[in-house]
């Protein structure tokens, strides 16, 4: 019986938890003993299970206990009934009482002698149930090793799991190099781009220097070529100078005139020649200052 009590327990306990739904615990039986779910053993059990049906799971010992209170109960009951009438002990035993609560207490019960034992009635209600708790006992062990087999999978899908967080976590720091690398690059390209403009900057101010310096050296020219003429003005009115000295002397002029005409003639050409190197050096310093500028 003990043996039995625990088949159920477990083939109900799909998950292995050590608990079940007692609301399972009476569908199981129902089911088991083929009766509805308004017979007054099955509402006995329940409120015995569960008194205020509140949808409690129960562990092992809770339930062994009271489904053995439950069938002795119903024994003593069907006991009775069968001492006041002997002619009604098949309908009880379809209805009320479940053929494996009418069976004698067995302390040696397993899953073959389950199969081998005789109904104490003779009842095929009674070999039909023992016949169904013998496969609920095979498959219990058939779902045992698969769910060994399971666990075994599991495991091996959580050390593939494991591998795979690792090759994940490689995989986030090789992706952040990366980023890191190609931020890098990017803010190399901006400084090379940069640079490019800097240059094209400089060179387009080279070129214009270069404007410059040649615009200089043209303006240098046409001042030496200006002080070459100034110079030949200076030799011609010094031959100038000195043919009137002549004509002076020829003329009577004194050499106090002859000296004066020379000074004043001088200090004209001193005056343009002052004039021409103060209108070059302005000019000089313009284009200093312009190239400076550039």
């Amino acid at each position: 019986e003990e043996n039995l009590l625990n088949t159920i327990f477990k083939t109900c306990d799909t998950e292995s938890t050590g608990h079940v739904a007692v609301a399972k615990i009476i569908e199981f039986v129902q089911l088991t003993i083929s009766c509805g779910s308004e017979d007054s053993g099955l509402q006995e059990l329940h409120t015995m299970l569960d008194p205020e049906r509140r949808d409690l799971s129960i562990d092992m010992d809770t339930y062994q206990a009271i489904m053995c209170e439950w069938i002795e109960h119903r024994r003593t009951k069907h006991l009775c009934y069968r001492a006041d009438d002997v002619e009604t002990q098949d309908e009880l035993k379809a209805v009320d009482v479940p053929e494996f609560v009418l069976a004698e207490p067995s302390t040696n019960m397993t899953r073959f002698s389950l199969q081998a034992r005789k109904p104490a009635w003779g009842d095929r209600e009674t070999s039909d149930l023992i016949s169904c708790i013998a496969d609920l006992q095979h498959t219990h062990m058939r779902l045992l090793e698969d769910n060994m087999k399971l666990k075994g999978s599991r495991e091996m899908a959580d050390e593939l799991n494991a591998k795979l967080v690792e090759q994940i976590d490689t995989l986030s720091m090789q992706l952040r190099s990366s980023q890191v690398l190609l931020q890098r690059d990017e803010s190399l390209k901006d400084e090379i781009e940069e640079l490019k403009r800097s240059l094209a900057k400089v060179e387009e101010e080279h070129a214009h220097t270069n404007v410059l310096n040649k615009q200089l050296k043209k303006d240098n020219l046409q001042l030496t070529s200006n002080m070459t003429t100034l110079q030949d003005e200076v030799v011609k009115l010094r031959s100038e100078n000195d043919f009137l000295c002549k004509q002076e002397i020829e003329s009577g002029i004194t050499m106090e005139d002859i000296k004066k005409q020379l000074q004043e003639l001088e200090a004209v050409a001193a005056e343009r020649n002052n004039l021409l190197f103060e209108q070059r050096n302005n000019h000089l310093k313009e284009m200093m200052e312009t190239v400076s500028e550039y």
